[in-house]
């Protein structure tokens, strides 16, 4: 190498950004650059963040050679051992490697402190933001639709009922080892974020589902085909108060079709009829063509998409 190519060599490595955490004299300039933000805008958000009890220790910055920071990224930890993942969005290609960077510090973390699966939602019209993400270590598993509808008047009927031989029974805490067992029998061929399956352990994806909003048991329940479960129906009261959430609806491979999932729907949305809330939200994968058509019979739109990505930390080694 020759003393130019060497000299060149080393002011590269010179200038790479830090990758560090910002610290309490820098929090505020780390918020500003990672919401693209005035000062004004990033201080209501930490006024935000100490009121709600959001933490910020695992927020990440990129130090460049001047001291400026040039990227953030942060996590809020959610139940079931999970968290969501946030970035500044790139205005440029170049600038993809150095969030991406950023975007791993993070997760790595986020495992130490015993995070399972880091995942994060990008808008479909943000790629720079999904490439970032992706320079980061998570992978895309699937688009998301989200669909919300009125919550039903409680004198809205409807027509579908459940088939001969199937019931629906009630979920108590007590069947939560019954319920782990479903859950892992209604992911076999599932067409909704099947790569999400396998990533994370069954009773994780419970403690997410029971603490996800507000748990609401008695809109919690089993199909029962003789003494057997064989689907699940789930719905919550969002943390706004102001929304019904479906937070998972399933059925066993042996008992999709010929109108089940419409009953079973059917059968939720009968559970909160009359409820305060205003609406019913939902998300569901855009290749799950069966439950589209399920929702979109009971009068849900779609509102928005995003792109799931996610980064599986239970393994990886340390």
């Amino acid at each position: 190498m020759t003393d130019e190519a060497s000299s060149e060599h080393a002011n590269r490595r010179v200038t790479r950004p830090a990758i560090a955490q910002p610290g309490p004299a820098r929090l505020l300039e780390a918020i500003q650059c990672l919401l693209h933000a005035d000062p004004k805008r990033a201080r209501r958000f930490l006024a935000f963040a100490e009121k709600s009890g959001m933490g910020l220790e695992h927020l990440w910055c990129a130090f460049d050679q001047p001291g400026t920071i040039s990227a953030s990224a942060m996590a809020t930890l959610n139940p079931g051992r999970t968290a969501m993942l946030f970035a500044t969005q790139p205005k440029t290609r170049s600038a993809i490697e150095t969030t991406g960077k950023v975007i791993d510090a993070t997760c790595r973390s986020l495992k130490k402190a015993g995070v399972g699966l880091a995942q994060s939602l990008i808008p479909p019209e943000h790629p720079l933001e999904a490439e970032a993400f992706e320079a980061g270590g998570l992978s895309r598993i699937a688009t998301l639709t989200y669909m919300e509808r009125s919550v039903p008047r409680r004198k809205e009927r409807f027509e579908e009922e459940l088939p001969s031989g199937l019931r629906v029974e009630p979920y108590r805490p007590h069947l939560r080892s019954r319920l782990e067992a479903l859950l892992a029998e209604t992911y076999q061929d599932t067409l909704d974020c099947p790569g999400l399956s396998h990533l994370r352990r069954t009773s994780d994806v419970v403690d997410g589902h029971i603490r996800s909003g507000i748990f609401k048991p008695e809109w919690w329940h089993f199909l029962m085909k003789n003494d057997t479960p064989v689907g699940i129906s789930m719905m919550n009261v969002s943390k706004t108060k102001e929304s019904i959430e479906l937070v998972y609806l399933g059925l066993t491979p042996q008992i999709r079709g010929h109108g089940t999932g419409r009953a079973l729907m059917a059968h939720a949305l009968r559970q909160i009829g009359g409820s305060p809330q205003k609406t019913v939200v939902l998300a569901v994968d855009d290749c799950n063509d069966p439950a589209r058509r399920i929702y979109e019979h009971f009068g849900f739109r779609s509102t928005a998409r995003r792109h799931a990505l996610v980064r599986s930390l239970d393994a990886e080694t340390p």
